[in-house]
């Protein structure tokens, strides 16, 4: 984290506590935490208001002092505005709002005089440019002009439409069209649509064909007439962030593999297996497109919200959507069919363009919260296009046994990495063959009696290239850069841990390479995509030495292990290189629970030591903490609460704290009765209905007993204390938490 956001934090924390002491009477209290929180940020301009409304009954002249000091760092200060004219009875604060056209609030459709005026206005503009005019789109605002605007029909030549059910029919003799068949008599088109996406679809669909013919939307009725415009379609716009330059999802054709990834991953982050995989693909020669629908998406959402000036965005069912889908209480939703309605026209979208590009194979790269995304496209491909292979991977294709349980739809199943197995099967693929019981591979072909066996293993990363991501544009992404720094796991002995593979790591120079290469294209931020940036201690200093020593401008985090080689010295050098805040995996908060859990050769003293050079240093440190595991008493959750109050000073904030969750691959899922886990039904079963996870309720431990109710009791416990004490909890840590309290799944 950057020293600003750490900033940020105090101060919020400061406002909150502030807030809290007030609401408790405290009110010189309430005064200090505000007056806290302006020394650490003399911009803040909450905390001047604040101090400003304790102020009023004392002092209305410090008080008034205090809202203005407020409005001059941000003049958007809603409280600030309000106060001043309270205290000023309206004669000062009064500010008028920035307010823009949004041209989706321009109608009510209702048949009003109000919309009726309008569209007369605008049926002037129209017949001045009859000779040639089109029309795109043939729904609702299109019919509704037919039905208000005078002699229409004899303006409008021709109605563009992409839905092949309404082409060849006609709205008041005005036939519709696809928009391949517009002739070049066509010199002005309008497009009938008040929905930003749509018209964005719209234009990038006609400028194939018709690149230079000039198109205008609703909008130009702000040129025509203000007077005719109602005051409900002048809105404050929530973000300037869009417009932007969203790609068209257009597939090529003649390719041997088109490479997908589908949303709902977490954010709008770069595909990191994904950009390997393509790069496996173009370095054996074949055809391939690889394309981020994710991303895509992310922004085409978050553009229709703030371009249309939509508070809440409602599905035709009457589904609410969420904020941010791909944030952090979002992406919990992507199974539910009312929220993937939002998304259908996308996904009809999607099989149609494959379809009509008909590559040989179809490979989608697969996560947990991208399943039922894929089956719905891959249902698409199978009905219309059933000659095309789909191949699936990624991170929910790890296991032979239980993954293929978990998804089941594909001709191919890459099972772990790919760099020795995906080359070999689409080459035999379009030799022709239809390969099985290859190794590495799951496929619908194998023989029943097949004997598993892994795919190779590369051995040194350092002969593996890392990913361009040449197909994407790097301006659509706002997150850390991945970086991989190793794979597997050293370690591989926390009980709880499923991330147990075999244990591999560049080379410093290598990973520098790959670092310089990328700010060479200005990118300045990153974050190592692993849980172990510590797996080969002298690689991580020897990188931070490359990196001072190229004199590379950058930012970085990642997560490390606790060891009792991160001395003060080591930290400084991590932060010279350009690291800002580091995740540390604690997970064990006392000697006894680092035992129990297997955490290695470590104890509280050098966790502490870990953490308190960390901060000195200059990073924020965020540790991570698991609880309700197998053993775990009653004193040793006093003892973790004690540890991290007694740390406070050098902790930045909680960045996970979680229950135990009984996951494949870990020790405890493994052999659960060498640790008393015991199970609410007969276990074949639950293992065979829950391949992945086993729910929270399904399980439990003794010696002593504990299940769900008591796990979730000691989160509360450890939560409420510390916080209490003045622990910060990471926002979406701090979700998880409260999630996980609620009893939802893991």
């Amino acid at each position: 984290m950057t020293s600003d956001l750490r900033t940020k934090e105090r101060v919020n924390q400061a406002n909150i506590e502030g807030i809290e002491l007030y609401q408790k009477g405290d009110s010189k209290g309430a005064m200090e935490a505000f007056i806290r929180a302006v020394h650490v940020d003399p911009k803040c301009a909450t905390a001047y208001n604040n101090i400003g409304a304790l102020l009023i009954p004392v002092d209305t002249e410090k008080a008034l002092g205090c809202f203005r000091n407020a409005l001059a760092i941000d003049p958007n200060e809603p409280n600030a505005l309000k106060n001043i004219r309270n205290l000023t009875g309206g004669r000062e604060g009064q500010k008028k709002e920035k307010k823009e056209l949004f041209i989706n609030h321009c109608l009510s459709y209702d048949n009003s005089f109000e919309d009726v005026r309008l569209l007369n206005t605008l049926g002037v503009f129209l017949s001045e440019r009859a000779l040639g005019l089109c029309f795109y789109g043939a729904g609702k605002l299109c019919r509704y002009m037919f039905e208000h605007i005078s002699d229409l029909n004899m303006i409008v030549k021709y109605i563009v439409d992409d839905n092949e059910e309404l082409q060849g029919e006609n709205i008041n003799g005005v036939p519709i069209i696809s928009a391949d068949r517009l002739p070049d008599s066509v010199n002005n088109i309008f497009l009938c649509s008040t929905k930003y996406l749509n018209t964005l679809d719209m234009a990038t669909s006609i400028r194939n064909s018709k690149p230079n013919v000039p198109l205008f939307t609703l909008g130009v009725i702000e040129q025509l007439d203000k007077t005719v415009i109602p005051e409900r379609a002048y809105k404050k716009r929530l973000s300037d962030k869009y417009p932007i330059n969203i790609p068209e999802i257009k597939f090529l054709a003649n390719q041997d593999v088109i490479l997908l990834n589908f949303p709902g991953g977490i954010t709008n982050i770069f595909p990191c297996s994904v950009g390997y995989v393509h790069s496996i693909l173009k370095k054996s020669g074949f055809r391939v497109q690889t394309m981020d629908i994710n991303v895509i998406l992310y922004h085409r959402f978050h553009s229709q919200k703030i371009l249309d000036g939509i508070d809440k965005v409602v599905t035709k069912s009457g589904y609410e959507m969420p904020d941010d889908p791909w944030g952090d209480l979002g992406w919990l939703k992507w199974k539910n069919e009312d929220f993937l309605e939002y998304f259908y026209s996308d996904i009809d979208k999607i099989v149609k363009g494959l379809v009509k590009a008909s590559p040989k194979m179809v490979a989608i790269s697969l996560q947990r919260t991208n399943r039922e995304f894929s089956r719905k496209i891959i249902a698409g491909i199978r009905e219309k296009s059933p000659d095309t292979v789909i191949i699936v991977g990624g991170y929910d294709c790890r296991n032979y046994d239980t993954s293929p349980k978990v998804f089941d739809d594909f001709d191919y199943m890459v099972i772990g990495e790919a760099e020795t197995t995906i080359g070999p099967l689409v080459s035999s693929i379009l030799a022709g063959d239809r390969p099985k019981d290859m190794p590495g591979v799951l496929s619908k072909t194998d023989l029943p009696d097949r004997k598993w066996k892994k795919g190779p293993l590369v051995k040194d990363l350092d002969t593996i290239d890392f990913p361009r991501y040449e197909w994407t544009d790097f301006s659509l992404y706002s997150h850390s850069f991945p970086i991989v720094l190793n794979r597997g796991c050293v370690w591989s002995g926390c009980n709880f841990c499923f991330e147990r593979g075999v244990w591999r790591t560049r080379s410093a120079k290598h990973i520098a390479d790959e670092i310089e290469w990328f700010v060479g294209r200005g990118q300045n931020f990153f974050g190592f995509s692993v849980s172990d940036a510590l797996g080969d201690w002298t690689t991580l200093r020897d990188l931070a030495e490359e990196i001072v020593k190229r004199k590379l401008k950058i930012t970085m985090r990642s997560q490390l292990r606790i060891d009792e080689r991160n001395d003060r010295a080591f930290f400084e050098l991590l932060h010279k290189a350009g690291f800002q805040d580091l995740n540390f995996g604690v997970d064990a908060w006392t000697d006894r629970l680092i035992g129990l859990q297997h955490k290695g050769n470590y104890n509280m003293k050098i966790v502490e030591q870990n953490m308190r050079d960390c901060t000195l240093a200059g990073m924020g440190c965020r540790p991570n903490m698991i609880i309700g595991i197998p053993g775990e008493t009653d004193d040793d959750i006093d003892e973790i609460i004690d540890n991290v109050i007694r740390n406070k000073d050098y902790i930045e904030h909680i960045n996970v704290m979680v229950p135990l969750i009984l996951a494949r691959s870990s020790k405890y899922h493994h052999n659960p009765e060498r640790y008393n886990i015991c199970f609410h039904g007969d276990k074949k079963t639950i293992y065979r209905e829950h391949p992945y996870i086993i729910p929270d309720n399904l399980w439990y431990s003794t010696e002593p007993y504990i299940d769900q109710d008591v796990r979730c009791e000691r989160l509360r416990k450890i939560f409420t204390a510390t916080k209490a004490a003045g622990i910060v909890y990471g926002e979406s840590g701090q979700i998880e938490i409260l999630r996980r309290l609620n009893k939802e799944d893991s």
